[in-house]
């Protein structure tokens, strides 16, 4: 979000399971991130913006990111580090019991505190928790893109990205029949 607007937005957390009512899940105001030291950090918003893509979306090393932009490979682990054109933090994570893991899907809104009642809701795209128990890790970190949807026109129309990390806790390597009883972790 930028800046001005980094402050009380909420997140919402909508977990559907196959017959189970929908669960929400809320978190507490956003709070603005402080900016990183004007001496920390001299590289262009742009080069931050390709850093941040290359490593999240392209799965680039630091190495090959350092080799595309010029920068050494201890500034792009700065950039990567700090995050510094993410305004928003809500410094929290929502632990979430799973029923059915198999067939829980997830989706994300964001809730920005001037939208007028009747806006277009932003959410993210469905997310079928079943993909993590498929993945290499029970742990999923990327950046994720939330849209608005129809309705009036917001404060903000986006589209906006959220740092999101996701994992499945409570596995034993024994456990993987008996996945009815699995946590879902998620970290804004």
């Amino acid at each position: 979000l930028p800046r001005k607007f980094a402050a009380g937005a909420v997140m919402k957390c909508i977990v559907r399971q196959p017959g189970l009512p929908d669960e929400e899940h809320t978190t507490k105001p956003s709070q603005l991130r402080p900016e990183p030291e004007e001496s920390d950090l001299k590289i262009d918003p742009m080069v931050q913006r390709m850093v941040e893509y290359m490593s999240t979306e392209g799965k680039r090393s630091n190495e090959e990111i350092a080799d595309v932009s010029g920068l050494k490979v201890s500034e792009v682990e700065t950039v990567l580090l700090q995050r510094p054109l993410f305004y928003t933090s809500w410094y929290q994570s929502l632990h979430i019991a799973l029923s059915n893991p198999l067939e829980a899907v997830v989706e994300l809104e964001l809730i920005l505190p001037k939208d007028h009642k009747s806006a277009g809701k932003i959410r993210s795209p469905p997310y079928n928790v079943r993909d993590l128990l498929d993945a290499e890790s029970p742990r999923l970190e990327y950046i994720l893109k939330l849209q608005r949807g129809e309705g009036v026109k917001g404060t903000l129309n986006g589209p906006f990205e959220l740092d999101f990390e996701a994992k499945l806790a409570g596995l034993l390597a024994s456990d993987l029949e008996e996945l009815r009883k699995t946590s879902f972790d998620l970290k804004l």
